[in-house]
């Protein structure tokens, strides 16, 4: 499931043109300049129904989304809404938006996704 987050990240035009290639599984490299984008998968939840367990899981994807103004962060975090929510594609059954906020940093503004995603279990 990662590899199809990512892929549909890097793809993602409106994306591309905030942060370009910056953007990163749970850490960024180091020295990275902002504008750039950091996706974790925070939690996962095996769905179960009354016929037993079921092939797909509910997972917690945080998106973060760092820049060093205000209008680039909430570029990228549109970007990254509509390159997921609402999304399928590869494992992935369903990505929706669950939450968004932004806060000023020391160096900028930082700003956080959070979507629950269904994907197949594999």
């Amino acid at each position: 499931m990662e590899s199809t987050i990512y892929a549909r990240l890097k793809d993602f035009a409106a994306l591309n043109a905030v942060v370009g290639s910056r953007i990163y599984p749970t850490t960024p490299t180091e020295d990275t300049t902002a504008p750039f984008v950091v996706y974790t998968i925070t939690g996962s939840e095996p769905q179960v129904h009354t016929q037993g367990v079921s092939n797909l899981s509910r997972y917690t994807l945080d998106i973060d989304a760092w820049a060093i103004d205000l209008e680039d962060t909430l570029s990228a975090l549109d970007a990254t809404r509509q390159a997921l929510h609402g999304y399928r594609g590869g494992t992935i059954q369903g990505s929706f938006l669950t939450s968004q906020q932004t806060q000023p940093e020391e160096d900028g503004f930082h700003g956080t996704q959070s979507f629950n995603v269904w994907a197949l279990a594999g």
